[in-house]
């Protein structure tokens, strides 16, 4: 029981730098959502990821404009969920 505790803490930390190492998901160019406007304004967020391994923190580059929803191209990237799980 302490192993699989320990190994499940392990690879939550491997994955963690593993985020960490990636960055944030920057754009050169504005992002353009399928809603055809061009959102030009970045803001670095943080959000939490639960995984099988424990919680995590991913920190997003969002793109955003007046009045639209912000998009974050690495949850994209790396197919996350809109929840937290």
């Amino acid at each position: 029981r302490e192993l699989e505790k320990r190994g499940r803490e392990l690879m939550r930390i491997l994955l963690q730098e593993h985020l960490d190492n990636r960055g944030p998901g920057q754009c050169d160019q504005p992002v353009q959502g399928v809603d055809g406007v061009e959102r030009s304004r970045m803001r670095l967020q943080e959000r939490k990821l639960e995984t099988v391994f424990g919680t995590v923190s991913v920190e997003r580059a969002g793109y955003g404009w007046k009045a639209t929803e912000s998009l974050h191209p690495l949850d994209a990237e790396l197919n996350l969920p809109n929840e937290r799980y």
